[in-house]
Formats: C-alpha cells, sequence, structure tokens
C-alpha cells in the first residue's frame, strides 16, 4: 500500500478512531492455537477450522505458497490410496503418521520423527507419498537438501501437520544430528533482534517422516560425528524392507510387480488429494478434545508392554510409536465408510 506523505496523518487518525465490527488474530504458524472458552482454532494458510467466533489470518515470512490442496474427492481417495494401504504394513503407518501429526496439541503428544531406511530403491518415496496424500499433492514433500534456517520455516509451515522429507544424504552431514534434534524438541535458534535483545524463539510441534539409502548416525558419520541417545530416539528408524521380498510392499493389489505398484500409487496421488479440510469431526475435535483422551490413555497404558531394559529410552521409543497410534484412530473417526488399513 502507497501513501503519499501529507496522508500519513489522517492514516494514524483513521487507525486511531476506527472502530472494526469485526477483528483478525495473525499467527506466522499453522496449526493449532487456543481460542480460549470456544475451544481451538486449526490455521491452515488460507483458512481457519473451528468454532472460534474471531478470523484467524496466517502470515508466514515470506509468503509462502500453501502446499494443502485437495484434489479429487474424499471417496476417490479412499479407493484410489487408503484401500491399497490395507496389507501394507509402512504405507498404513505412514498414513498414520499423517493422521497423527494434528492430534499431538489435542493429546499432549511429543513431536519427533521416524526414518524408512534402505540401500535400495524399494519404495521409501512412495510411502512418503501416501502420507502426503493425506494433506495435498505434489508440492506437499519436501526434501532435505536445506539449511537448518530454511528447516525453521518449513517447520513452522507443517506444524501440527505431518513434515515430509526425502533424501537424507542431500542434506549436510555436519547438521543433519542437529536439525533431527530441533524438529522434534519443536524451537528453533535464540538469536539476537536489532536492539541485541534476544528475540522470540520460533516453536512448533510435528511429526516427520523421513526417507534415504542412509540412517542418521551413518550420515554423521561422514562428518566424523557421533549420533547421540538422544537423536536416535527423536528420528527412530525403521527398516524399509518389509520383508516379503517386495521392498517396502507386503501386498500388491493384483499389480504385475513392486515397480508398477508404486507407479499407481503415484498417479492416484497426482489425482486425488484427502487434505485436512476433508475430515469429518475436525470441527468437533477444534471445540471439544474430550474425545482425544481416550487415545491418549490409551497410548499411555500401552507403555506396560515394553519388556526390561533402560527404562528411560524403551518409554521414549513407546511414546514416540504411540503418536501413530493415535494416527490410526484418527483414520478411522474422519474417514466413515473407508476400508480398515489396520486388517
Amino acid at each position: 500500500m502507497h501513501i503519499a506523505p501529507s496522508g500519513k496523518a489522517l492514516l494514524r487518525q483513521y487507525l486511531i478512531e476506527s472502530a472494526p465490527k469485526a477483528r483478525a488474530r495473525v499467527t506466522n504458524r499453522i496449526g493449532w492455537h487456543d481460542a480460549g472458552p470456544e475451544g481451538a482454532v486449526y490455521v491452515l494458510p488460507d483458512t481457519a477450522i473451528g468454532t472460534a467466533a474471531e478470523a484467524w489470518l496466517c502470515e508466514a515470512e515470506g509468503g509462502a505458497a500453501s502446499t494443502f490442496i485437495q484434489r479429487g474427492t474424499l471417496k476417490g481417495w479412499q479407493e484410489e490410496i487408503a484401500a491399497r494401504c490395507v496389507g501394507n504394513s509402512r504405507l498404513a503407518f505412514s498414513v498414520s503418521v499423517a493422521f497423527a501429526a494434528p492430534l499431538l496439541y489435542l493429546t499432549g503428544g511429543e513431536g519427533g520423527g521416524f526414518h524408512f531406511r534402505s540401500s535400495s530403491s524399494d519404495g521409501k518415496t512412495t510411502a512418503l507419498r501416501v502420507a502426503a496424500s493425506v494433506c495435498g499433492g505434489h508440492d506437499y514433500m519436501r526434501r532435505w537438501r536445506a539449511t537448518d534456517n530454511a528447516i525453521e520455516a518449513i517447520a513452522l509451515q507443517h506444524c501440527d501437520a505431518p513434515l515430509l522429507l526425502d533424501e537424507i544424504a542431500q542434506t549436510d552431514p555436519k547438521a543433519a544430528g542437529e536439525i533431527a534434534y530441533m524438529l522434534a524438541n519443536g524451537s528453533g535458534k535464540i538469536r539476537a533482534g536489532r536492539t541485541g535483545a534476544a528475540r522470540e524463539v520460533v516453536q512448533w510441534r510435528v511429526l516427520f517422516l523421513s526417507a534415504g539409502e542412509i540412517g542418521l548416525a551413518e550420515h554423521m558419520g561422514e562428518a566424523g560425528k557421533i549420533m547421540r541417545a538422544g537423536q536416535s530416539l527423536r528420528m527412530a528408524e525403521i527398516p524399509a524392507d518389509a520383508g516379503a521380498g517386495l521392498g517396502i510392499f507386503e501386498n500388491l493389489h493384483g499389480h504385475a510387480d513392486g515397480a508398477v505398484f508404486a507407479k499407481a500409487l503415484a498417479e492416484a496421488w497426482g489425482r486425488t488429494g484427502h487434505d485436512l479440510r476433508g475430515c469429518r469431526g475436525f470441527d468437533c475435535l477444534a471445540g471439544d478434545a474430550a474425545d482425544c483422551w481416550g487415545w491418549r490413555e490409551g497410548g499411555v497404558k500401552s507403555r506396560g508392554l515394553i519388556g526390561p531394559g533402560p527404562v528411560g529410552q524403551s518409554d521414549f521409543y513407546v511414546r514416540r510409536f504411540q503418536g501413530g497410534g493415535y494416527g490410526q484412530a484418527a483414520s478411522r473417526q474422519p474417514i466413515e465408510g473407508a476400508p480398515s488399513i489396520y486388517e
């Protein structure tokens, strides 16, 4: 907006004397925000979900374009993507993580990540694409190839949503471990402002999925660094190979081989994207989080399943995978009539 020098005084007077009928809150991150007695509101780049009377606007630094899109229909997503996850543990887990991400705030869950590792092209990226279909299309997936400062901005754009990072080998091995820490811990670096005082630290909540031909420890080792226990806990490694001789897959649903099945899923991803706004019941969760507490209590009870050993680390791992359990429950709630992908 361009204002003539002679009009600045009039603009100030207008701003002081104006009494707008409606107000809006502005935030620089997506995800859940406390709306007081009216519950919570889930802010997306171009809209907000919830019963809060006030309008919410998301103004991300740099004006990043929204990657949350909805194409096709919910029924199409159910038939072309969700149904093909049946009998495929890695695909089902990926979808679970995608649905669990928006529940961290409501259940008191912790952020963190999972890394699919395999030395061959066995469908790791396909698992990330399936997870991306919950929120958007091709632009929703990200790559590790970014500076830690850029990762902070990306995390803000995926707060309370799944963050999907492909090709871990593309990031600087010197910074990889610290990035894993930063993403899971949910806060950026402390920086000084113009006056020398510390700026407000950016914060987020993310569940992230990663994939690559090497793991975090091996990648850090290329720079002479040793992975600490805390880093391995915050980014749990999962073998991409499901052990059925089909790479990441176990059930090809009638396709000739894994490559053909992966291509079918990729094409379906291009045609249909679910988008969080399509979740039935999302508005209800924004108004009342009570329904989530049963999932939370069930997850807490699951800690009793761990065996003897270092209790602190075992408990941390259980809580990390507990997040996927939230997603398993959530995926049944908003998608009525969809086939169970956990059979």
